[in-house]
């Protein structure tokens, strides 16, 4: 038949409908997503280069008593990310009999891979992300020799510094390790409000509905890197705006069902990304006591 809808045509919108699901899934635990510039591109192979053109500041000139203005010299900083990172993960399915009961046509079984792996991709990159504050050494606060824990204190004088660097006030984002979120939680006047409803900014029912402190949102994250030994094991919190950190992220990765070789079925998901400091001035480490 001509116009038959054939199993090429079938696997393209099955395809689709897999990487929709694991973007879904990704996004409900990342919180790189939320605090980093994160754009989904065409990449085609490992080591293709995203250029990130950074507009400049503009300065100001006195204009002369003949009304003689002077122009300004524009020039883009281009910063480039290399797509350097492919992760996968892949299962392989021995028992037919148990899988198909359970989850049906091999397509149901593929939805249902695309759910776990979304989240498994969200926590690595957050790890990949969060490792990158060693690059970010123009604004640190915290003692990495004799840590404290996290307090508001420290958040106030990391706002400081990116308010003295001039770093817009919107799309601020705080990232707290689990023990340091719960130490800022923990402060009186926001567990106060917390228990009183007075200011609904401090509740907390998930990553889309963060806090705010001081009007920046605040995110918790188990992947928060850590430095130092014991006694003294240190965690970098970060404060970041969302122009600190670029990802750039393969917009077409595949979940893929191998050929069979033998009664197992086995089934791969990988994608294609990279990452780099690209305003490391937009940043702060906060080092508090892990």
């Amino acid at each position: 038949m001509a116009n038959e809808l054939g199993a090429t045509e079938l696997a393209a919108v099955v395809q689709e409908l897999w990487r929709k699901t694991v973007l879904a899934a990704k996004y409900s635990v990342a919180v790189h997503d939320r605090v980093a510039f994160t754009d989904l591109q065409e990449v085609s192979k490992k080591g293709d280069i995203a250029h990130l053109p950074i507009f400049p500041r503009f300065s100001t000139n006195a204009v002369s008593s003949a009304g003689a203005v002077t122009n300004q010299s524009i020039t883009l900083t281009d910063t480039t990310i290399t797509v350097d990172q492919w992760r996968e993960a892949t299962v392989e399915l021995v028992d037919r009999q148990g899988w198909q009961s359970t989850f049906g046509d091999s397509a149901s079984l593929a939805r249902e891979f695309a759910k776990n792996f979304g989240p498994r991709l969200a926590e690595y990159i957050d790890n990949d992300i969060f490792g990158l504050h060693g690059s970010i050494t123009t604004n640190t606060v915290g003692d990495t020799g004799s840590p404290n824990p996290m307090s508001l204190p420290l958040a106030r004088a990391a706002l400081q510094l990116l308010d003295e660097n001039r770093v817009p006030k919107t799309d601020r984002n705080f990232v707290f390790s689990p023990k340091a979120f719960w130490e800022v939680f923990g402060n009186d006047q926001i567990a106060l409000a917390y228990a009183i409803g007075g200011n609904k900014s401090v509740v907390v029912s998930g990553p889309e509905a963060a806090p705010q402190l001081y009007g920046a949102k605040w995110y918790e994250s188990p992947e928060i890197a850590t430095s130092g030994t014991a006694p003294n094991v240190v965690d970098k919190n970060l404060l970041l705006h969302k122009q600190t950190i670029g990802l750039i992220m393969q917009k077409n990765f595949s979940i893929t069902q191998f050929a069979k070789i033998a009664l197992t079925t086995r089934i791969c998901g990988d994608v294609l990304y990279g990452r780099a400091v690209i305003r490391e001035e937009h940043g702060c480490v906060i080092n508090t006591k892990s």
